[in-house]
């Protein structure tokens, strides 16, 4: 420390200062009067910072002159004392140990090792530190549990999930249902058969939609004769009508339904120029048809339907109901929306299944086709094992309720009152837990309406009778309707579960980095984004508003040709995938040139250079100091093996639980425990367990307390301070001109010269020297004159406060 307070002496020194702001002391008439004045008017408060150790006031007073002490002495060495008591030193004539404080020692002798056993059988520990490692050991007890605890839940939920869903037998018919459908149902055919040049996604009129019906989608789902090989002369015959039922693998449950849903008219925005060109206009739906519907919104917007037809099968008297529907104009300006829906079964899956081709007629013109699939199980549980997933994850779900509402009970009947101990209770961790709780039990309504849904299903077809498999367009809706409502409602409800089922992960996800996070090594994300979270904040803030801005630019450059951009809830993402790299420049430069170029500099520029480094800046600075504060903190797999030690223990009744042994010792209490007196307290402790709890508080005690700082950082953080300083000065420096600090220099070269450093620190400890410089600090700061100094003084004197605050948090070093 004196030689970092030697060498900013000497930096300072070797500033010069210009003429013209030389005080009347150092100027060339008139020379310094001593040695130590400095030629910087500005090195003088800088020297005299780097050696505030030297003096207590602005009277020149030193250290070593114990004639003027007075009152601030009187309470720095009581504060001294107080401090001693608890780390060592010399109290009331007696020297004591600088680790253990409680140990009396030989002067001379302060810092000397001392073994733990000696400690053990000849001092004693206090009982405070015996109690807080009994807590301490405790509580790594109950975290290292709670961790399989956490993994169970992912490992239950995700087996639960995956069962639920059973994605990839769906999807296998998801595939096969919609290629068939796309690729077989074909219409515009020149040579007969299913060999059109177009599917449903090429359906742009009325017209277009009776084709496909007629020549594409009915021929394949109903067919008729059964087919041959190409150039074959061969005559196969008919199917039969149940022969006509099946469908791939499976089978038709009931009719093809047909429902269009209408639209009133309305009275037009310009009708005068609407009534001018004989023009009529339709009331708003309220699903948005000017861009291509999802998936999930088709599903969500059940269909209210004006007319409804079934189609049973694909013969004549089907045939020519679809004639003359056609003929009739069932389809005109008011329709809405066509869907064409389907249920089936698949028996080898056990899968009921809703396939569904919606027509949409947006009022621009435009026909939106989407073709999708629901498909449920028709046994929920197949075995007891996929019961007993459920029903663990469930036990467990409850479990964590019931320590919620008791951890919360006792926030609300603590003695601070119900108010301030529900605050107390509210935290991050247990609002991650309130909501794995509501997601999981959301989770499991949706699963059991499901499963009712279609048990309904199932119920209702079993009790059809064989007349209804043979209805009529006119009498199908009274057998069927509320199978497909149900089958409908049941896809809304599969949709739900979905997305549950994509949410809790992220639940789970926060309370594996709340057990993460009571292990050190484990909780290095955690802990960093917990240490740059006000960081973060603020840089969130910044850069949500400048992909705000891009997105609206997006949308004003490209949002009339590129639908990712065609509104603002599209193109937020679409910014952010950019952000990651995904850019579809010719795309987007069809548009124009001109724009794509503004557009990607500027995005790219600020954004994807700036604002990601700033990011990974922020993260980078927080990781190395969270990494290097745990880089003593023991391992996870030594954590585990001390509690299946315990365990092991346990069971052989070599020890007895910490919980039993914790409500006989106090926290507060500066009793010297020996074996002996924990024995007395604690009768059915074994000797050996004594030994090691005491032995384990000494070395916790010791390697929190211990003063070591690696070489590296003693050199960055001086380094980092000496950097400060110097900055502080050229600051300074640039203000000279503006003649504000001619009474400061004045005032500074008035100053006492320095005393040896080295003397200062044979008789003063490196905290001594610190709290010195701070009260100087403070004293000199009174004689300022702020007015006339303006905010560059103000800059320097709180730099060095912060530096002065570092120095003393660091003062190990």
């Amino acid at each position: 420390f004196c030689e970092f307070l030697h060498f900013l002496r000497t930096k300072m020194a070797e500033r010069p200062v210009p003429a013209s702001l030389e005080s009347p002391r150092t100027s060339k008439n008139n020379p310094p009067s001593n040695r130590h004045t400095p030629r910087s008017p500005f090195a003088a408060p800088l020297g005299q910072l780097a050696n505030l150790g030297a003096t207590l006031g602005g009277d020149g007073t030193t250290v070593a002159d114990k004639s003027e002490a007075g009152k601030a002495v009187t309470e720095r060495n009581g504060r001294q004392s107080r401090r001693r008591h608890e780390a060592g030193g010399e109290v009331d004539g007696n020297v004591y140990h600088e680790m253990y404080h409680w140990i009396q020692v030989e002067a001379g002798q302060t810092m000397i090792d001392i073994e733990h056993e000696l400690i053990v059988d000849q001092y004693g520990v206090p009982e405070y530190l015996f109690t807080a490692h009994l807590e301490k050991e405790l509580k790594d007890e109950q975290d290292v549990l709670s961790l399989p605890w956490a993994i169970l839940s992912v490992v239950l939920f995700a087996v639960m999930c995956l069962k639920h869903m059973e994605v990839e037998q769906k999807h296998s018919l998801y595939f096969a249902n919609i290629f068939d459908i796309k690729d077989n149902a074909n219409f515009a055919d020149t040579l007969g058969g299913n060999f059109g040049g177009k599917d449903y996604t090429d359906v742009n009129s009325y017209t277009d939609f009776w084709s496909w019906l007629n020549r594409g989608f009915m021929p394949l789902v109903n067919p008729v004769d059964i087919p041959t090989s190409e150039g074959s002369d061969l005559d196969l015959g008919q199917y039969t009508a149940s022969q006509q039922a099946r469908y791939l693998y499976g089978t038709k449950m009931a009719p093809i339904k047909i429902s269009q849903e209408e639209v009133e008219t309305a009275e037009c925005t310009n009708q005068a120029v609407a009534d001018a060109f004989g023009l009529e206009c339709t009331e708003a739906v309220h699903t948005n048809m000017y861009l291509r519907p999802t998936t999930s919104q088709l599903s969500e917007a059940l269909l209210e339907p004006s007319k409804v037809v079934w189609l049973n099968g694909w013969n004549a008297t089907t045939h020519d109901l679809v004639k003359d529907l056609e003929a009739s104009g069932w389809l005109n300006k008011r329709t809405n929306r066509i869907k064409v829906s389907m249920l089936t079964y698949h028996p080898g899956l056990d899968l009921i299944g809703l396939i569904t081709i919606d027509f949409l007629f947006a009022r621009s013109g435009h026909i939106w086709k989407q073709a999708q699939t629901a498909f449920m199980q028709s046994v929920a549980y197949t075995g007891i094992l996929s019961f007993l997933v459920d029903f663990l994850f469930y036990v467990q779900l409850l479990w964590v309720l019931g320590q919620e509402v008791k951890e919360l009970k006792s926030g609300l009947l603590s003695y601070e009152g119900c108010w301030k101990g529900f605050k107390n209770y509210v935290g991050i961790w247990n609002v991650i837990d309130w909501l794995y709780i509501i997601c999981g039990l959301a989770y499991f309504t949706i699963w059991m309406v499901r499963i009712s849904l279609v048990k309904r299903i199932e119920e209702d077809f079993l009790a059809l009778s064989p007349e209804a498999f043979s209805c009529t367009s006119d009498t199908c809706n009274d057998y069927f309707q509320e199978a497909f409502q149900r089958a409908e409602t049941a896809g809304v409800f599969m949709n739900a579960l979905k997305l549950m089922a994509g949410l809790t992960p992220l639940i789970i996800m926060g309370r594996l980095f709340k057990a993460f996070s009571a292990q050190p090594r484990l909780a290095l994300v955690t802990d960093t984004l917990r240490v740059a979270s006000s960081a973060l904040a603020h840089y969130l803030i910044v850069f949500v508003s400048i992909l705000i801005t891009f997105s609206v630019m997006g949308v004003a450059f490209f949002g009339r040709e590129v639908e990712a951009f065609a509104t603002l809830d599209r193109a937020l993402p679409s910014t952010f995938r950019l952000l990651m790299g995904d850019l579809d420049f010719e795309r987007l430069q069809i548009v124009g040139r001109g724009y794509t170029f503004i557009f990607f500099m500027a995005f790219m520029l600020l954004m994807v250079l700036v604002m990601m480094s700033m990011l990974i800046a922020i993260i980078m600075d927080v990781y190395v100091d969270v990494k290097a504060a745990n880089r003593k903190s023991e391992a996870i797999w030594n954590s585990i093996a001390d509690v299946i030690r315990r365990g092991l223990a346990n069971i052989r009744k070599a020890r007895i639980s910490l919980n039993k042994i914790r409500p006989s010792f106090n926290i507060i209490s500066n009793v010297l425990l020996m074996p002996r007196d924990i024995k007395e307290r604690v009768p059915s402790v074994g000797d050996d367990q004594i030994r090691r709890l005491l032995l384990g508080a000494l070395e916790r005690y010791q390697f929190e307390h211990n003063l070591e700082v690696p070489l590296d950082d003693v050199r960055s953080f001086l380094d980092m301070a000496t950097f400060e300083l110097l900055q502080v000065e050229d600051d300074l420096m640039q203000e000279e001109q503006k003649g504000v600090f001619n009474s400061m220099a004045a005032q500074a070269t008035a100053l006492p010269p320095p005393v040896d450093c080295d003397a200062i620190a044979t008789q003063w400890d490196l905290s001594d020297l610190l709290d010195i410089a701070a009260s100087k600090l403070d004293l000199k700061q009174q004689n300022f004159d702020w007015v006339s100094a303006g905010p560059s003084l103000r800059r320097l004197i709180d730099s060095a406060q912060h530096i002065l605050a570092d120095m003393q948090d660091s003062a190990a070093v």
